[in-house]
């Protein structure tokens, strides 16, 4: 319930508050309102996984498809997250940067001098379809989605598991799912908060599955960029990294200082053109509840980039 509902109920009362209040907080509201406007008529849910919800809803989405009970589906993720609520409850738990000076770069995801994330709000969405569908009406296709995997930690309500074996079972299973091992993984979107606990975590976990090879693999930890989205936060992050697919070029960041045992290769310079064929995402939610997605280049003689 948003704090602007919260106020009137307190000072004007049950019968001041608007009679479809229920509709517009249910979680469902926005699917409601995205299949009435664009008379979307096939399956509608929403997904609630802390974190890593819109990640799930894209996977999910993929399960559709390859059921054979859509040919496409629009999915993705929103989250309205700039309240006094919102803040007031991560603050609490000390998850935010308080570092103020530079907000550009408050957020600095697996640098040594990291201090918790900065909240961002919106949305994002994409259209998966069959192939077949998305020739036959001439549609732009931007990568092929073909690895979906997730895992739970049962650990704790908002710490990762330690060494991050959690989200290595859910890596190695959208590995699996795509039918590719992870030598084959040219570009990586971590889930990367800018937490001390969240990214020491992940490293682990990418460490047991690339080993020596992390540290060759380019990576965007796009949150110092865009903010961290919560919900709707795995799916702006695929679509960042299936940009970076299609025009084969890595997102910079703007600030990462590692002086730890593990260096990433992470560009703070400019974009870097490298060839990606795979490329994998993250998405960690409280509750050690964990999904990967994996895209590929989408490779066809009809647009000029035929799988060699």
């Amino acid at each position: 319930m948003s704090q602007q509902v919260m106020d009137q109920l307190s000072v004007r009362a049950v019968n001041r508050i608007h009679p479809l209040t229920v509709p517009f907080v249910d979680a469902n509201s926005i699917v409601s309102s995205i299949s009435r406007r664009w008379k979307l008529y096939g399956p509608q849910y929403t997904v609630s996984t802390a974190c890593s919800s819109s990640a799930h809803a894209i996977g999910l989405a993929l399960d559709t498809l390859r059921a054979g009970r859509c040919d496409a589906v629009l999915t993705g993720g929103v989250e309205a997250t700039i309240n006094e609520l919102t803040f007031a409850g991560f603050d609490r738990i000390g998850a935010m940067s308080t570092t103020a000076d530079n907000p550009a770069i408050a957020c600095k995801p697996f640098s040594d001098d990291r201090d918790g994330f900065v909240m961002g709000e919106g949305a994002a969405m994409m259209l998966i379809e069959e192939e077949s569908v998305a020739l036959s009406r001439g549609a732009p296709i931007y990568a092929e989605i073909c690895g979906y995997g997730s895992s739970g930690g049962g650990f704790h309500t908002v710490k990762p598991v330690e060494d991050g074996a959690d989200s290595v079972i859910a890596m190695k299973n959208a590995l699996k799912d795509a039918g590719i091992g992870a030598d084959k993984i040219d570009f990586i979107n971590p889930h990367g908060t800018g937490t001390q606990l969240n990214d020491l975590a992940e490293t682990r976990a990418l460490s047991q599955v690339f080993g020596d090879r992390l540290s060759e693999i380019p990576m965007t930890p796009s949150k110092q960029l865009t903010g961290h989205l919560l919900g709707a936060a795995g799916a702006i992050e695929a679509v960042q990294l299936v940009n970076c697919l299609y025009h084969q070029q890595v997102t910079p960041i703007k600030y990462y200082s590692p002086r730890g045992a593990v260096a990433l290769r992470i560009s703070t310079v400019s974009p870097m053109d490298v060839p990606i064929r795979y490329a994998l995402n993250n998405s960690f939610g409280f509750g050690n509840n964990n999904v990967c997605l994996i895209f590929k280049r989408y490779e066809n003689e009809r647009y000029g980039n035929k799988e060699q």
